[in-house]
């Protein structure tokens, strides 16, 4: 069978090397060159079971077995040795067949650095150098040298593959880079949505002052007006007193010169008067009108504010979330790599021993085999000869190679990730970013929820929630009379509302307290909606001043520890227009805020001040 050099698409290169020597030494004939090429072949594209980055040991194998299948190719070929027609027997005592099985195992023999054994070196001493055996260890150290190649290029090929593994870390660290300058761009977005909603909050804060200064200037139009339509009043009522005693004593045609012109002096204080209430009424419209316009300014503005707030907060989950997932992306192939790198340097590591070893025993092979075909005459390897003593230094000699071992490189270190900042909507993101904002100034409710923040731990305690507002039957402590304790009221509107004031009274005295916060003197309110002044605003004393109130609301409430029983609710609108013209309702509420009942429903109404009786609830002693 004639095997041609590097068969690529041989069935040989897929099979067992052993199992195909074991072929040819059951007879079938192959041609000695072709077929030390063609295993050399294999080794060196690492196209058969020795490829790449496989373990050394199974190359130095290939290699013996490419030595061994010459041989025995050649050993079972009858004309293999033959020499111009001289045939072989079968003798074992052949001398010259005797020679050949001693190379035969010398081949197949991994020389180490404790040498030959004695058999061999004694046998060896009597080996007989013929021709044919002179050719064959040619061929065979021809054969050899693409061997050394091949392993060599297993070492380099090696070295590449690490060179490319660690090249990686460049590119994901490169990749790192690119995040965390997206990253960058995404904060710097941040702190501008972060200036332009502080700026916003400022604007907002003087907006408050001047709402404020225009309701102060409102209020005081408004004393100024009543003071002058008194003054007015007064000088009306005087005068017309004054006429009707002229006309009644003797009229006008009867009247002295004296008479006249204190008439006229009282007309004209009268006139002057009236001009100067008129002008108060004007005064006070226009500070009506401001005041409207500011509010209008004040709500449009906070409004805005709250969408920069919204944006701000976005800006943050956007700049969170990038963060995240290029910290994610980055840790993820780092660890990959990592992991395929410290893989590579142990294996590469152990086959360049491997490799080592298998190439100095080559080479104690390859120089043995010089040494036979130096030997001139038969017996020259006996005695003390030149050629046994280059044998000897041939197992004497270290054929390492000190550059053969790969230069290992640690890892590179793991980069650190870029940081996020406080997630939004969480306590710490609210204290840090809202805690200083400028005073008078209201945070909307957070509403961005980011995708990838991570869910907060539950909380061992909280703060009480208040007990809901329930219809269930009268249950609560009757006083002495039988009429029910009332703990609190809730209150619902039927229409379009602004509550500047309102508080209860039992007797013409008031039952809860001026509420300066949420809670004061054992009571909390309820208070949701728009306000001005903050959530207490309706219930504390600045109901006195126009447009102190809250609006954007159906019902509040107020629930006290004690009772408030009234039998008289007070309350006092903005302006004709958010004074629930519908009507509105009041229920009654007991100590844990249960639904009493209703002690008022109120129908169409339009004056701005409303003071209506409360119905009494009778208990069934429970």
């Amino acid at each position: 069978v004639e095997v041609s050099p590097a068969p690529r698409t041989s069935t040989l290169l897929n099979c067992n090397i052993r199992h195909f020597a074991m072929a040819c030494c059951s007879g079938i004939k192959v041609t000695l060159v072709s077929l030390v090429l063609c295993v050399a072949s294999v080794l060196v594209t690492g196209s058969g079971r020795c490829s790449g980055t496989q373990d050394a040991t199974c190359i130095g194998s290939l290699a013996r077995d490419a030595v061994l299948l010459s041989v025995r190719a050649v050993l079972s070929d009858k004309r293999g040795f033959a020499h111009q027609g001289e045939a072989m027997d079968n003798s074992e005592l052949d001398p010259r067949r005797q020679g050949r099985g001693l190379i035969q195992d010398l081949l197949a023999r991994k020389i180490t650095d404790e040498g030959l054994p004695l058999s061999m070196v004694q046998s060896l001493s009597k080996l007989r150098i013929t021709p044919e055996v002179r050719q064959f260890i040619n061929e065979t150290l021809q054969g050899l040298e693409p061997t050394f190649i091949a392993i060599l290029n297993a070492r380099n090929n090696d070295a590449i593959m690490m060179d490319h593994i660690y090249a990686g870390f460049d590119t994901i660290h490169a990749n790192l880079d690119e995040g965390i300058a997206h990253v960058d761009n995404k904060r710097r977005n941040v702190n501008v949505a972060r200036e332009i909603h502080e700026g916003c909050r400022a604007q907002e804060s003087s907006l408050f002052l001047s709402k404020t200064e225009s309701e102060r200037q409102l209020a005081i139009s408004l004393e100024e007006k009543n003071d002058k339509r008194t003054i007015a009043k007064q000088k009306h009522d005087g005068l017309l007193v004054h006429f009707q005693a002229l006309t009644e004593e003797m009229g006008l045609g009867d009247l002295s010169s004296t008479t006249l012109a204190k008439h006229a002096g009282l007309v004209q204080e009268y006139q002057g008067v009236m001009d100067a209430y008129s002008e108060a009424l004007k005064t006070h419209h226009l500070k009506a009108l401001e005041l409207d316009n500011i509010t209008s300014q004040y709500a449009e503005h906070k409004a805005e504010c709250s969408q920069k707030q919204f944006a701000f907060e976005s800006s943050v989950c956007v700049h969170n979330e990038i963060a995240e997932m290029s910290c994610n992306k980055y840790e993820s192939a780092y660890d990959s790599r990592l992991q395929d790198y410290e893989t590579l340097v142990s294996t590469t590591t152990a086959k360049a021993v491997g490799r080592q070893e298998e190439l100095k025993s080559l080479k104690r092979i390859s120089c043995v085999l010089n040494q036979l075909m130096a030997v001139e005459t038969d017996g020259d390897l006996a005695g003390n000869s030149s050629a046994s003593h280059g044998i000897q230094g041939c197992i004497e000699t270290d054929f390492g190679n000190d550059d053969f071992g790969l230069a290992e490189k640690a890892a590179p270190a793991r980069q650190a990730c870029p940081a996020t900042m406080k997630w939004p909507c969480t306590e710490a993101f609210m204290q840090e970013e809202y805690g200083e904002l400028p005073a008078n100034t209201t945070v909307a409710a957070c509403q961005s929820a980011c995708s990838l923040a991570p869910t907060p731990a539950p909380s061992v305690t909280s703060a009480p929630t208040p007990a809901p507002i329930k219809t269930l039957p009268p249950k609560a402590a009757p006083s002495s009379n039988g009429s029910c304790i009332i703990y609190g009221y809730a209150i619902s509107y039927k229409s379009q509302h602004q509550i500047d004031d309102i508080y209860f009274t039992l007797e013409g005295a008031r039952t809860i307290p001026v509420m300066n916060s949420e809670s004061e003197g054992g009571c909390s309110i309820t208070q949701p909606g728009s306000c001005n002044g903050g959530i207490q605003a309706p219930w504390d004393k600045s109901g006195k001043l126009d447009n102190s109130g809250c609006w954007t609301f159906s019902t509040h409430s107020i629930l006290c520890d004690h009772g408030i029983t009234a039998d008289e609710i007070h309350i006092h609108f903005w302006r004709e227009n958010y004074a629930s013209t519908s009507g509105y309702t009041v229920r009654a509420l007991d100590m844990n805020g249960v639904d009493l009942g209703v002690v008022a429903d109120i129908d169409s109404r339009s004056e701005l001040d409303a003071s209506d009786g409360l119905d009494t609830l009778v208990c069934d002693g429970v």
